[in-house]
């Protein structure tokens, strides 16, 4: 049976007027990488419609590797982000909803962090191909953190890999904002990709051990 991957992304907020992760995730849809058909999932930028249509999705797809996408303004590299808490806090950045979340937990009685999934390995061998990918251990508490708790959580619970990835600016995306770090929306693509198949390839090295 064909492996299955979930790609989510977002749509655009906060005045910002392309999303790159929404663009991503919309060109990867109906990809094979790896043997692994790519399903792709573009969320709202809002935690009370957000989250229960991902949860709704991971449940009916079912999906053995889980990539969410958001944009990180500040971010000059493709970033793996490392944990993410189960807190939304943002009472001075309403969502696209007006809705201003203020130290709320998002699984009262769960475990307050999760970590990715997504191996060192494969972030390793995309450096090592030239790709502009790093780590974080900081995703912050708005909407990106509350999909990558989900993603970090389903993939802990049902034997997945699960990771969350921030991307920068785009180039045509930087020069609108005054922005000085971008990287080519191209290379955005192809990062992504690159920390897909070196996963599923590792998955296959050593499935239910990743």
């Amino acid at each position: 049976m064909q492996g299955r991957v979930l790609v989510t992304g977002f749509m655009v907020f906060a005045g910002y007027q392309f999303n790159p992760s929404e663009w991503i995730a919309a060109t990867l849809d109906g990809q094979v990488i790896e043997g692994y058909r790519v399903h792709s999932l573009v969320l709202p930028v809002s935690l009370r419609r957000a989250l229960p249509i991902l949860k709704e999705h991971l449940e009916t797809l079912k999906p053995q590797v889980v990539l969410g996408l958001g944009l990180a303004p500040r971010a000059r590299k493709v970033t793996v982000e490392l944990v993410a808490v189960s807190l939304a806090h943002y009472p001075d950045y309403p969502d696209e909803d007006g809705y201003r979340a203020d130290l709320q937990l998002l699984d009262n009685g769960g475990l307050r962090t999760y970590t990715t999934r997504i191996p060192l390995e494969a972030v390793r061998a995309c450096r090592g191909k030239g790709y502009p990918v790093t780590v974080s251990v900081s995703v912050g508490t708005y909407l990106c953190n509350a999909v990558a708790y989900a993603i970090h959580r389903y993939a802990h619970h049902n034997n997945a890999i699960g990771g969350f990835l921030h991307l920068p600016p785009t180039t045509e995306l930087a020069h609108r904002h005054g922005l000085t770090n971008t990287t080519p929306l191209w290379l955005e693509l192809e990062t992504v990709k690159c920390i897909l198949r070196e996963t599923i390839r590792l998955l296959h090295k050593a499935p239910g051990k990743l």
